[in-house]
């Protein structure tokens, strides 16, 4: 949680109330040394006590607003669809160009056994990258643009 955007957020004023309680949302998950938040629609949903439907159109008209920008991601072994990454426009220190998709990993190994958190694997590739280790500038560059992100974008 970041105090800091939440104080941002509730400075801002979105015009339907749905988008301001998803804008504090969004401001309760944004990470400080990552600079973005990644909820999926149905945290947003169970957290502000409405439906992913609701949660869509509120996130579509803060980007409108020009108050979020939303970027979209996929899990590296299947290319298949992860939480969007949103960025809080005025506040998050680095925002990607428009179209950017990024891939991140997943924890299932190549033979698609898990090898998420209590595995050895999990421990092993963990240890070599402790989470309170700061960032570096290329883990916030985007990967190449998809030919149309649009169409994997989901708002």
């Amino acid at each position: 949680m970041s105090v800091e955007a939440r104080i941002w957020a509730h400075k801002r004023f979105p015009a339907m109330m749905r988008e301001k309680s998803v804008l504090m949302i969004l401001a309760d998950r944004h990470n400080e040394k990552r600079g973005f938040a990644w909820p999926s629609h149905a945290s947003i949903a169970r957290d502000g006590c409405m439906s992913t439907t609701t949660v869509k159109r509120a996130i579509t008209g803060l980007v409108q607003q020009g108050l979020v920008a939303v970027r979209a991601q996929s899990y590296e072994r299947n290319d298949s669809y992860a939480s969007n990454r949103y960025y809080l426009q005025g506040f998050s220190p680095v925002i990607p160009a428009e179209g950017s998709h990024f891939s991140i990993p997943d924890y299932f190994g190549p033979e698609g056994e898990w090898e998420g958190p209590g595995t050895k694997a999990y421990q092993i590739w963990h240890a070599s990258d402790p989470e309170d280790q700061p960032l570096i500038q290329s883990e916030l560059t985007p990967g190449p643009a998809r030919p149309n992100p649009e169409s994997r974008m989901i708002y």
